[in-house]
């Protein structure tokens, strides 16, 4: 509904003026080497000035298109975080903070990379499926020694079985009925001296 007639020409009828997008309401956009040479500072300062943060109105690429930034905002942003900076403020350094933290975590990433590489690192995946056939084979082996020992009495066979069962529930905590009757199993020391 169409209540101001002031700016019609044509009454009602009258199409709405076609409205551009508001422009900035202050500062001038420039290139950044423009802003650059604004703000009085090298062109590697600007670009660790954009890295930081600061307002961007079309970031450049490779195909030519270059990088637009607003005056007014840039200053802005260089003036609060100056500001910050000089009172002590915890999120002054955060872009800072947070570019260091990165770097140190690509390093990282790039040591980590080449130690696998070199063979010093191995996926905690293979090491488990590693540990998994190498207690699997143990456990086969020390079940079969029960069957391998000859002349012992069904009670002394059976004897060696819990014994074993029970040796192998320790190592994979399935406890078997009475593990803890021992005096070091309920935390008795047979020799105090001991480190354990």
């Amino acid at each position: 509904m169409i209540e101001d007639d002031d700016w019609l020409e044509g009454g009602i009828d009258a199409e709405e003026p076609e409205t551009e997008e508001a422009a900035p309401v202050r500062g001038e956009i420039v290139s950044k080497v423009r802003m650059g040479a604004i703000l009085g500072i090298a062109r590697m300062t600007m670009d660790r000035i954009v890295k930081d943060g600061c307002p961007v109105v079309t970031r450049g690429n490779r195909s030519g298109q270059i990088w637009k930034l607003n005056t007014a905002a840039v200053i802005d942003w260089l003036r609060k975080r100056d500001v910050a900076l000089a009172t002590g403020h915890p999120d002054a350094a955060s872009f800072d903070v947070a570019k260091l933290r990165d770097k140190e975590a690509q390093a990282r990433l790039r040591e980590l990379q080449i130690a696998e590489r070199e063979g010093a690192l191995v996926e905690s995946a293979k090491v488990i499926d590693w540990i998994k056939r190498s207690f699997g084979d143990v456990r086969s082996r020390v079940l079969a020694i029960e069957s391998q020992v000859a002349g012992l009495t069904d009670e002394q066979r059976d004897q060696l079985k819990t014994a074993l069962h029970d040796a192998l529930g320790d190592l994979s905590d399935e406890k078997a009925d009475g593990w803890n009757d021992g005096p070091i199993a309920s935390g008795e020391h047979a020799d105090d001296d001991s480190e354990f």
